[in-house]
């Protein structure tokens, strides 16, 4: 009689076969927590955005003061370190919170980061719209010494930097994840017409600079 062959898997073959499967998991996994980063760093720019943008148009369609203030420390409760946002409506000196403060998606904070252009450095060192200097991660009322961190948007669509008898009110903020400078991104708000722009910082010819 013909002796049959052992069937099934060698230990030495389980073991290569789940070698290979660690490493194909981990690299997903990687893959993934890339993609999520990614992900977070383009929601908190949109959100700054939508933001900036919605105090702007509740202050002309409500016909009062919107106020928009960051901050980026944290507003909430177990929400120390991370940066949020918060529009309140002033009408006849009565002030009532539009929303709840708005959270930066995980790991995004409001922040500068060393590379990126501040005034004075070289070549030519710009901040976006050449708004302050570059050193404050939330920087309002940059025509007067900026740091500011609340925006009072006007009936008309102006900004100012006060509820009543303020001074137009020219900003940026920066955001992104700490130490990443790849992905630092602002938004620049020109206080007189209510303009307000996103920017990213790209490197060109070996220099940071806001497009």
């Amino acid at each position: 009689m013909r002796k049959q062959s052992a069937l099934g898997f060698s230990v030495l073959e389980i073991l290569i076969v789940l070698s290979i499967i660690c490493v194909l998991s981990t690299a997903a996994m990687v893959g993934l927590q890339t993609v999520r980063n990614a992900t977070y760093v383009n929601d908190a720019y949109s959100m700054v955005l939508r933001e900036v943008q919605t105090a702007h148009q509740l202050a002309i369609d409500q016909r009062c003061i919107a106020q928009l203030t960051f901050d980026p420390n944290g507003t909430v409760p177990n929400a120390q370190g991370t940066g949020t946002m918060l529009i309140q409506l002033i009408k006849a000196g009565v002030s009532r919170n539009y929303e709840t403060p708005q959270l930066l998606p995980p790991g995004i904070q409001f922040t500068t980061f060393a590379g990126m252009p501040v005034t004075g450095s070289l070549p030519a060192g710009v901040p976006p719209d050449g708004f302050g200097h570059g050193m404050f991660a939330v920087d309002f009322g940059t025509d007067f010494g900026g740091n500011k961190t609340d925006i009072y948007f006007q009936p008309n669509g102006t900004a100012m930097d006060a509820a009543t008898g303020g001074q137009i009110n020219n900003g940026v903020v920066y955001f992104g994840r700490p130490a990443q400078l790849a992905t630092a991104r602002a938004v620049s708000l020109m206080g007189a017409t209510g303009r307000v722009k996103g920017w990213r910082l790209l490197t060109v010819g070996g220099a940071s600079k806001w497009k």
